[in-house]
């Protein structure tokens, strides 16, 4: 078993456990001014979270290695059959709303959260797999045959999804752990300027790819901004961003709009952003969704979570780390939280 890595005398399980119960109180509060249905769900859907998570973490505190264990197999077996539902998918030319011909999504229904869920699950099997210090992980890491397949099918199925949120959370969770390595540190220190050369080129193929799309995502970005500044400290309410994103955005367009000599002048400084004008039902950052419907409070709160929750993880070398690390800079460009509310099937459970 890897020794926990030491960084001090501040007890940060105490801290998160702190950070969480006050995160859920500001949701109850939020949910409380609020007082109509969509209020209800979203206090439901907290509760229901908060419940997991207490049941989790004594599992966790008491049962540490063997949680891990049973972890780490669950996320092998679950990414071997999603990777094949993905590859039966793609060999069938299943199409979807959310993309083109070849697009494939697994159980998931779409590609975004499809490909977050193979970057997280790649970003605890590969090191899995390569960490030579996981002796607690034999019971899976003795089924090699049956990880390596996993793998490199999960790996061709993110190389094919065009989820570019996915591969780059992958890459620096891969990365990070190739440098707490002596190999992969010497190999990363060596290869510096090819490797920042590669990931250079790689950004860039990503924005050209889909162009419109990094446009819009920028876009929306900076309406958000907006409303999170309109919604101060205790946001637009649970389920209601897509409500305060429209009047951002009507707001930011209207700026412009005036009378001159008896017509309608729309303005022309922001006929590329009207392009862009969009109605989404998801902030694309979880930052931005948490900020606007609950406020720069929760924002404080949610982030001081992440962070956390980080750093035990990191100091009790635990292989989740990286697969947390994955969710976290996925959820800055995509649909992280939507992974989770997928794998739960809140909307049938509660």
């Amino acid at each position: 078993m890897q020794k926990e890595r030491h960084t001090g005398h501040v007890n940060y399980g105490s801290l998160l456990r702190l950070s969480v119960i006050i995160m859920f109180m500001i949701i109850l509060v939020v949910g409380a001014k609020q007082s109509d249905a969509t209020a209800v769900v979203g206090i439901r859907k907290a509760t229901f979270s908060f419940c997991l998570w207490i049941l989790f973490s004594l599992f966790f505190y008491n049962h540490s290695s063997i949680a891990d264990v049973i972890v780490v197999g669950v996320i092998l077996v679950w990414s071997g059959y999603e990777s094949v539902v993905g590859l039966v998918q793609l060999i069938n030319n299943t199409t979807y709303d959310y993309g083109g011909p070849t697009t494939f999504a697994g159980s998931f229904f779409n590609p975004g959260p499809f490909g977050g869920f193979l970057a997280c699950a790649l970003s605890v099997l590969i090191p899995t797999l390569l960490n030579p210090n996981t002796k607690n992980y034999s019971v899976v890491i003795q089924y090699k045959f049956f990880l390596l397949v996993v793998i490199v099918l999960s790996v061709l199925l993110l190389s094919f999804s065009n989820s570019r949120a996915a591969v780059l959370s992958l890459l620096c969770s891969t990365f990070f752990f190739a440098y707490e390595t002596t190999r992969g540190r010497r190999f990363l220190n060596q290869m510096a300027i090819p490797i920042c050369v590669i990931v250079l080129l790689m950004c860039t193929w990503g924005y050209l790819a889909k162009k419109r799309s990094a446009d819009g995502r920028l876009f929306m970005g900076k309406i958000c901004m907006h409303a999170m500044i309109e919604n101060k400290l205790w946001g637009a309410g649970l389920g209601h961003f897509g409500e305060a994103y429209e009047k951002s955005q009507y707001d930011y367009f209207a700026k412009e709009i005036s009378i001159k000599n008896g017509e309608l002048s729309t303005g022309s400084s922001k006929k590329e952003d009207r392009q862009k004008a969009c109605e989404p039902f998801w902030a694309f950052n979880m930052v931005f969704l948490v900020g606007i419907e609950m406020g720069f409070m929760s924002v404080a709160v949610f982030i001081n979570v992440v962070i956390l929750t980080l750093i035990i993880l990191y100091q009790q070398c635990r292989l989740l780390f990286y697969g947390f690390m994955t969710i976290t800079i996925f959820g800055l460009f995509s649909y992280s939280i939507m992974i989770i509310t997928y794998l739960l099937n809140y909307d049938k459970m509660i």
